[in-house]
């Protein structure tokens, strides 16, 4: 939040060392790939519209002119929850968005000392804030700016508390605007991209922090529905394009988004918190480069940064949104910082008042109705923006996370192919939450599922409905016509994903040295392109379970390419009394 409200200190939490090239997998053509992805939004960060005289509708139709639709305010806490300390400026300009037909997303924050004094305060009139502003559609709402940086959360970088602090924060947020509004977007971070001095953490051990405390917590539900993040360039070197990174991997740029994405997966696989994998996506809320504006009267002072000329701040923005956002599914909304330059160039006015801000990032020059001009990236982007995700022009980003232990993703045994999954089967990884697997275990192997103690076939389909929905939905749909095979195995000793993998395919089970392993459950089906995997299980012949442990094993094969075809291994859970399966007679 580079810009905040009119009463508060403005600040720059730039942050950034060294270099680094992108490292995010790459696979197929832009425009066919980024339009099957979901949509993306275009917007600006900026508070023009809501503290003009007019409600913003100039600063609405400069949005329009250029094909985007967002914009994103902040507001303040002061302490009171039931108090909006810029309501008026709300009821002035949320029902001219409204009627423009702009999106507002609003990022809520406190003074760096709240979510150390007053957490439940400040959630409490977030909720209050959340149930007002729906009477405008305004569901989305990003819980703090930069919690990682001492400029807005007091202890950053030296207070170990804080990343549990912030964890339990948003988890009460979350709760209260769900109460509030169930139909509310809450966007949790808004993460500054570095470390750059001792007030700040490193986002990436900031994001793992959260999650261990989450974790600790022992919560059964989701603390966000979105990750906000600012990835701006190194504010020892403003002017790198959008194809330089950090070379310190704890921190993240525009190229280096895939941090982000692992240290959320290392955080939050397989509690019930979505990462990126399983269907959370990212919000670019503030990403911008400063232009040199010394041909323009109605600036004031000196540039205090390095700025680039407005053709390279042009090509910077052109090349970040066809080669990235627009490529990145993972990606949800975009808010360029700014839409209209501030007029002072070092955060002072005329009489040399800190006032704060001093950005010349926008898409517009200074002034407003009447003075500001279109910089070039205004008119350049614009068929961009309206393009969404046909903007892409490259190949899509497809992430794929680090996995460690012996069950996740791995290449193919399936008929002995070998290659790539045509699935990300890592979405599959630590799907179950605790409850579910404690579920399917006392459903398969501990209940008495009928008087003759024998498992019922629709008793046995009602188990496993859920979890196949979720594997159907974490899977996503295919990209050729595949042939999926499922089984749901139990074994008397641990087995090696090899060894389960291969069952796959077997005809009849085998001994190891592992112990017997018997196939309980089994489907196949094939499935055409842009359709998800839709398996039905039938039950395997009669047999007795001793204690021992349970899998789930799925294998495909994609006809648009025989040499990809991969599996996963799942553990679900372990028998632990013996229960006898079979099919019961109608």
């Amino acid at each position: 939040m580079k810009k905040l409200a009119a009463a508060a200190v403005l600040g720059c939490a730039l942050m950034a060392t060294g270099i680094a090239g992108a490292s995010t997998g790459r696979s197929g053509s832009g425009a066919a790939r980024a339009a099957a992805a979901p949509p993306i939004v275009w917007g600006v960060a900026d508070d023009g519209g809501k503290y003009a005289d007019d409600g913003g509708a100039w600063f609405n139709s400069q949005l329009k002119g250029a094909n985007l639709g967002e914009e994103r305010w902040t507001l303040q806490y002061t302490g009171s929850p039931t108090t909006i300390a810029e309501k008026a400026f709300i009821d002035r300009a949320a029902p001219v968005a409204k009627r423009d037909g702009i999106k507002v997303e609003l990022a809520l924050y406190g003074s760096p000392d709240v979510g150390n004094t007053d957490p439940e305060g400040f959630c409490s009139w977030a909720a209050y804030v959340a149930l007002y502003v729906q009477q405008w559609n305004i569901q989305d709402f990003i819980i703090w700016n930069e919690p990682n940086t001492g400029l807005y959360w007091k202890g950053a970088g030296s207070d170990a508390t804080v990343p549990a602090k912030y964890e339990a924060l948003l988890a009460s947020c979350y709760d209260k605007i769900k109460v509030a509004n169930p139909n509310a977007v809450v966007i949790g971070f808004g993460l500054s991209p570095r470390k750059g001095t001792p007030t700040q953490t490193a986002p990436i051990p900031f994001i793992k922090a959260v999650g261990a405390a989450y974790v600790a917590s022992g919560r059964d539900r989701p603390i966000m529905d979105m990750i906000s993040v600012h990835p701006y360039p190194n504010p020892n070197n403003p002017t790198d394009g959008p194809d330089v990174g950090y070379a310190d991997t704890n921190n993240y740029g525009i190229p280096n988004l895939d941090r982000v994405k692992q240290a959320v997966y290392d955080a939050f696989n397989g509690t019930k918190q979505k990462t990126t994998v399983n269907g959370l996506q990212i919000v670019l809320d503030e990403v911008g480069w400063q232009t040199d504006t010394t041909k323009y009267s109605q600036y004031i002072h000196n540039d205090n940064v390095k700025t680039v000329d407005e053709p390279t701040q042009t090509q910077y923005q052109k090349t970040a949104t066809e080669k990235y956002f627009a490529c990145d599914p993972t990606i949800a909304t975009v808010n360029w910082f700014l839409l209209v330059d501030e007029s002072t160039r070092d955060g002072k006015d005329a009489s040399g008042n800190t006032v704060g801000g001093g950005w010349q990032s926008g898409l517009l020059t200074a002034g407003g109705k009447g003075v500001s001009t279109a910089k070039p990236a205004y008119t350049a982007l614009a068929s961009d923006w309206s393009a969404g995700r046909s903007a892409c022009t490259g190949q899509q980003i497809n992430w794929t996370p680090k996995t460690s232990g012996g069950s996740g993703s791995g290449s193919g045994s399936d008929a002995g192919a070998t290659g790539k999954p045509t699935f990300d089967f890592s979405a599959l990884n630590g799907l179950l939450s605790a409850n579910e697997l404690y579920t399917l275990d006392l459903g398969l192997a501990l209940s008495v599922l009928s008087p003759d103690n024998m498992y019922s076939l629709p008793v046995f389909q009602h188990l496993l409905a859920p979890i196949l929905k979720k594997i159907e939905d974490a899977l996503g749909p295919v990209q050729g016509d595949a042939t999926v095979v499922g089984l749901f195995v139990w074994a008397a000793q641990p087995m090696n994903s090899t060894r389960l993998a291969s069952l796959v395919t077997a005809r009849q089970l085998n001994r190891s040295s592992a112990g017997k392993a018997v196939i309980i459950g089994r489907s196949s089906a094939k499935v055409t392109t842009g359709h998800k995997i839709s398996l039905k299980f039938k039950l395997g012949k009669k047999t007795t379970l001793g204690a021992g442990n349970l899998y789930f094993v799925l294998g495909i094969r994609s006809a648009a390419d025989a040499s990809k075809s991969g599996y996963l291994v799942a553990p679900l859970g372990t028998v632990k009394a013996t229960v006898k399966a079979k099919k019961k007679k109608k």
